[in-house]
């Protein structure tokens, strides 16, 4: 369960770029999600299925495994992690934000069941701490806007008094 944490805890942090509405970039998060994925893979595979006999055609004493139940909800993570875990399963770049958002996601949370909500509060926190450096930086720059308008203001009414205090006679001159 460690590592099906783990994986949740990576897959929630890739999917920032997803809540905010923005493109998940394939090449920066798929190669670290590929092991933990397989490792999850071949553990639930320890847990749920069963150890069979191998069909004709493979040695006498070879031993396969298969699931206990085909199309149940272990059978879909399993696929779903097989997906996870190799490079030409996923979908496009387009898709990939919400396939892990809609499908990954919420079976590894079914998966560690109440566990999960330690990722999801994590993922929360940093959501909300990011928000809070996005509304700083944004009232940072509001800010150093105001100042420079404040100083271009200043700069007029300087200019504006310096044409006022000329002589009477110089401000009537025509310049040639």
């Amino acid at each position: 369960m460690a590592n099906a944490f783990a994986l949740l805890e990576m897959v929630l942090a890739s999917l920032e770029p997803h809540r905010r509405g923005k493109t998940v970039v394939v090449s920066e998060i798929q190669r670290p999600l590929i092991h933990p994925a397989r490792m999850v893979q071949q553990q639930l595979e320890w847990l749920t299925w069963v150890a069979v006999p191998a069909p004709k055609g493979f040695h006498p004493h070879a031993i396969h495994h298969r699931p206990i139940v085909k199309g149940d909800r272990w059978d879909e993570l399993h696929a779903t992690l097989y997906k996870l875990g190799s490079v030409e399963q996923w979908p496009r770049a387009a898709e990939v934000g919400a396939w892990l958002n809609d499908s990954v996601v919420p079976q590894l949370a079914w998966l560690l069941g109440d566990r999960a909500d330690k990722a999801f509060a994590a993922v929360e926190k940093f959501d909300a701490a990011a928000a809070a450096e996005r509304k700083k930086a944004a009232d940072e720059k509001t800010a150093a806007r105001l100042a420079r308008k404040k100083a271009k203001l200043e700069q007029e009414r300087v200019a504006g008094e310096a044409v006022s205090s000329l002589p009477d006679d110089l401000s009537d001159r025509d310049v040639a």
